[in-house]
């Protein structure tokens, strides 16, 4: 019986590696760093002569966050898949996380899909 409760939990946690499996916190923290590089990007490449407002949006939550195990070529990365809530959208995004210096990045995006919210 313990085995079984064993096996259920196993399979109901975030991260196949429970040593590498960042927080809420820390996965939205990621996002919105990614997200102010992508628009610092913007910017910094604009056309001279152009005005260019590029603003993130904060998500408010995140869920849904499932992680494999550490990669073969870096063992403090891994994939991840999760849910992050925006005011009017909803995204379902799959990214690669690596921990750099005590905190989580994301060093390279996968596909997302976005939706609007009811």
């Amino acid at each position: 019986m313990l085995a079984i409760a064993v096996l259920v939990l196993a399979g109901l946690s975030r991260c196949a590696a429970v040593d590498l499996c960042p927080t809420d916190h820390e996965l939205l923290a990621a996002v919105r760093q990614r997200a102010e590089a992508v628009a610092r990007h913007g910017r910094d490449n604009a056309e001279p002569n152009m005005v260019v407002l590029i603003e993130p949006y904060n998500a408010s939550a995140v869920s849904d966050v499932h992680c494999g195990d550490a990669l073969d070529e870096d063992a403090g990365s891994m994939n991840c898949s999760f849910t992050l809530l925006y005011p009017r959208t909803v995204v379902f995004r799959i990214a690669r996380l690596s921990e750099q210096n005590g905190r989580w990045v994301i060093t390279d995006e996968g596909p997302s899909v976005t939706l609007e919210r009811p």
